[in-house]
């Protein structure tokens, strides 16, 4: 009874047994908290994470926690987060005067705006501080292109790009909180995805608003829709994708020189 089959001691193995069960709670704990720390820091993944470092939940520091990091304090936290946004929805608006002139939709630099605000502040805080934006001007205050406010606008040819760029700083934060924000190749792709958010709302309600308002056809709406809400401004934001890609990398790069 004190054997197994093939002679191996029962205390034997069960004491082998524990020994590594137990070395290895105490190097997954280790390498647990290593990681943990490292990300915290904003640090690249080490190569031993391995499938850690895959996963969507795990977030790095946004370039705003680089440069002004969150205190522990639930007030100055919240008072960072309220100022940064007020900041953030200050540099939209004045991002939105900026522009050329086009019917139905103005071309701004409103979209440059609100990707890198969005890769800048994160998920949540890039969100919040395009609806920030958004609510400012449904009370009147000058924030839309052409010094315009009022809800009146909400729901007018550009409506559906204003609501786009909440959608477009959430999904770019989101994705600069797993460090797509680090590189030229991965800032591209990222503010490609942003830049998509901002015009698939912003077609759709145009294409409605020129049926309903202008008694187009569908199919005459979606083409005039196409046409002057996307086509004629793809160049122009491609140039802000281009320009999003190197400041980004580029202000990580100096931060990472300089040891903040």
């Amino acid at each position: 009874m004190f054997f197994l089959a093939g002679g191996q001691p029962r205390v034997y193995r069960e004491t082998v047994e524990a020994l590594l069960r137990s070395l290895h709670a105490r190097e997954t704990a280790r390498l647990s908290a290593v990681a943990d720390t490292a990300r915290k820091a904003g640090y690249p993944p080490a190569a031993g994470e391995g499938i850690a470092a895959m996963n969507p939940k795990a977030k790095t520091k946004t370039l705003a926690a680089a440069i002004w990091p969150a205190t522990d304090e639930a007030g100055l936290r919240t008072m960072r987060a309220v100022l940064l946004a007020l900041l953030g929805s200050l540099l939209v608006a004045v991002s939105a005067q900026l522009q050329v002139p086009m019917y139905p939709v103005p071309m701004t630099m409103q979209p440059f705006a609100v990707i890198v605000i969005g890769a800048a502040y994160g998920a949540r805080l890039g969100f919040a501080t395009l609806l920030l934006y958004i609510a400012e001007g449904a009370l009147g205050l000058p924030v839309f292109a052409g010094m315009k406010g009022g809800a009146i606008h909400l729901a007018g040819p550009t409506a559906g790009y204003i609501f786009g760029f909440a959608l477009a700083a959430g999904a770019v934060g989101w994705l600069a909180e797993r460090r797509w924000d680090r590189s030229v190749l991965m800032t591209i792709v990222a503010m490609t995805i942003g830049m998509a958010l901002i015009y698939i709302p912003g077609l759709a309600w145009l294409t409605h608003w020129l049926g309903l308002e202008k008694g187009m056809p569908f199919a005459n709406a979606a083409e005039t829709a196409l046409a002057t809400g996307a086509m004629k401004f793809l160049i122009g934001d491609a140039v802000k994708i281009l320009l999003a890609a190197l400041v980004l990398p580029g202000a990580w790069w100096l931060i990472g020189r300089k040891g903040v």
